[in-house]
């Protein structure tokens, strides 16, 4: 038995029929809790932080 390792730098072609179907499936947003008001003021925020430099610049 052969097996196989998926390259994440070069992922397979999708089949057009293998296309078809992923594009009619609907996407099932069921298990994504409701966001609250709190969430919004913290969603402003960058992440990560800008970086402080260390160094004297030239």
């Amino acid at each position: 038995m052969k097996r196989y390792r998926l390259d994440p730098e070069k992922p397979r072609k999708l089949t057009p029929a293998e296309a078809r179907r992923l594009n009619e499936m609907p996407i099932d947003y069921s298990d994504i809790p409701p966001l609250g008001d709190d969430f919004f003021p913290k969603a402003t925020s960058a992440w990560p932080p800008a970086k402080e430099q260390l160094t004297n610049p030239p």
